[in-house]
């Protein structure tokens, strides 16, 4: 970044509420599959978004765990997100019959 000009400490105050935008959304993309707060994919990307805020944003300095929740966070939020996906296929028949 610093090629770009750009310092770290520049584009934080944009990249924090960046991250948990995209975090929302996809949660939100999760949830609306099914619309229960029990679907198991959305549990596991709400698990892992955590995870990745946990690590990223809370105490990832403090317990210096080098990116090991934020990786399993990523993991678990593209887990969640292939497993609804798989379940939807199986709901629709091809061409909409």
């Amino acid at each position: 970044m610093a090629a770009f000009g750009v310092s770290v400490s520049s584009i934080t105050t944009y990249l924090i509420p960046l991250c948990f935008l995209l975090l929302v959304y996809s949660n939100y993309q999760l949830y609306k599959q099914k619309r229960s707060f029990l679907y198991k994919p959305f549990l596991m990307g709400v698990t892992g978004s955590l995870l990745i805020v946990m690590d990223n944003f809370i105490v990832g300095e403090t317990l210096n765990l080098h990116s090991v929740p934020s990786w399993v966070g990523n993991g678990l939020l593209i887990g969640g997100t292939i497993w609804a996906s798989r379940d939807q296929s199986k709901e629709s028949t091809p061409f909409g019959f």
